[in-house]
């Protein structure tokens, strides 16, 4: 996998320090490679992070002692203390007492109950270990008490919606588990040759049934936390204690849903007035990357994953590019080049947006593309979105989509996005006919698996019966 790929490269020779000066907060993101960097990549990537970066060979054992940089370190995992540390550690500055699902869901009942989920250890049912011909009755009993349920480890983390739930068929998943899934989770661990494993074996089909394998070895070990008929998930940033604002966003984005910037500030402001502002001094650093869940038709909210510490998926440029820059310029203390950026890219009048946003495209556009990264795109419409607000013409919403596709969006479903909160904020302001079906012919020439349409003068998209048959696959 090449630098603009992932996270990791490989090549094995001694690890180094790619730097800027040395500055009052340095700070650095780990990255593992087993190649050598060239120049061209060595800057890029530090732009990709917005920090400095200390780079790890890949496979390689690590030292006797850490290295130790005047600075702050944020490490991705466990195993990256072992290689450096820095004066301060983030990453590690949160109690392991958290990291525990069952404990997570009492300290959300102590401190927010309005947003704690009905959730019980599986040991409510399972007095003991239980053979898999008992699953079926199992899953018939906990959503008899409990109705519709989702099934967690408590030590587990990193699922990425891999979780058995109690409308599944689990006897039938189970078995397809052991008869395919799980020697080839023997094999990858026997061979320990793949890097980010786990979320290797996340990928596997039917890897829920891991945690219906600890059900039935471990039922103490299990939460079983109520279903939430959920229209949109939500993660949410704390850094020591306080919200990273700016990276909020839909944790998974179906066809025409969108988070709008009064849900966001309503979630945030939940958060602080029911969670952080009520924390006793032990918790007032508390840092997590937490999945909030708004339930359907009530609108209600619910804190379903609190994910502690400063770990999360969405600090890595592949997965979040603007949650990346923000993570790097709270730590730093310093704006990073991205963000100025965007920010004067932001401020700009309409008339002026699109030469503002061109060389952030032309530096970070193909990056994007490649790994279907967030960050760049969606928060760009976000900016559109708000300065349309201004001046909610035809004419102006037209050219929000004309801008982004000559600059080279080609996200299909992030035009449906901005389509949906565009005509829902504005049901009065309509495309002329001849743009409208402009429009439906584009997006339907940029990917056929999503239906464009239009319905009383909409822009409408649907799965295609393609995409629908490949989903349910």
């Amino acid at each position: 996998m090449g630098v603009l790929g992932g996270v990791r490269l490989s090549y094995a020779f001694l690890f180094f320090v790619i730097g800027f000066s040395v500055q009052a907060r340095d700070f650095y993101r780990i990255f593992y490679s087993d190649k050598p960097l060239n120049q061209q990549d060595h800057d890029f990537l530090r732009q990709l992070y917005g920090s400095e970066l200390y780079v790890v060979p890949s496979f390689a054992k690590p030292p006797k002692l850490p290295k130790h940089l005047q600075g702050i370190v944020l490490h991705n995992d466990d195993d990256d203390i072992l290689w450096v540390k820095g004066d301060e550690n983030p990453a590690f500055e949160m109690p392991d007492f958290l990291s525990d699902k069952w404990n997570e869901t009492q300290f959300l009942l102590r401190y927010a109950p309005e947003l704690a989920p009905q959730a019980v250890l599986a040991s409510v049912f399972l007095k003991g270990p239980s053979k898999k011909e008992a699953l079926e009755a199992i899953r018939r009993r906990i959503e008899r008490e409990m109705g519709p349920s989702i099934l967690k480890t408590r030590n587990g983390y990193g699922s990425d919606g891999h979780l058995p739930k109690t409308t599944d068929p689990w006897a039938v998943i189970f078995e397809s588990y052991l008869k395919d899934t799980k020697p080839k989770i023997e094999e990858l661990n026997r061979q320990g040759l793949v890097e980010n494993l786990h979320e290797t074996i996340m990928e596997l089909p039917f890897s829920e049934a891991l945690v219906l394998e600890e059900l039935l070895n471990n039922p103490g070990d299990v939460l079983i936390q109520k279903l939430i008929d959920i229209e949109k998930e939500v993660r949410l940033h704390i850094v020591r204690g306080k919200i990273l604002k700016g990276g909020t966003f839909l944790r998974f984005s179906p066809l025409g849903v969108y988070l709008s910037e009064p849900e966001i500030e309503r979630i945030e402001e939940a958060i602080t007035r029911f969670l952080l502002s009520r924390l006793p001094a032990e918790y007032r650093n508390l840092s997590c990357g937490m999945d909030v869940a708004m339930e359907k038709k009530t609108g209600k909210l619910f804190i379903i994953d609190l994910n502690i510490g400063n770990y999360s998926g969405f600090f890595f440029p592949e997965y979040e590019l603007f949650t990346t820059q923000l993570i790097a310029e709270y730590f730093s203390g310093h704006e990073t080049p991205f963000l100025k950026q965007f920010r004067e890219f932001e401020k700009a009048p309409f008339e002026e947006k699109y030469l503002k946003l061109r060389p952030l495209v032309a530096t970070y556009g193909a990056y994007v593309a490649s790994t279907e990264t967030m960050g760049l795109w969606d928060r760009a419409a976000r900016a559109y979105i708000r300065d349309l607000s201004e001046n909610p013409t035809p004419e102006r919403f037209d050219q929000i989509l004309s801008q982004l596709s000559q600059l080279g969006l080609q996200d299909v479903q992030l035009y449906h996005q901005i389509c949906a909160e565009i005509q829902d904020r504005f049901p009065n302001l309509r495309l002329a006919p001849s743009r409208l079906w402009y429009w439906v012919r584009f997006l339907s020439e940029q990917d056929t698996d999503i239906v464009t349409y239009t319905e009383g003068n909409r822009l409408r998209g649907d799965d295609s019966c393609a995409e629908i048959l490949a989903l349910a696959s």
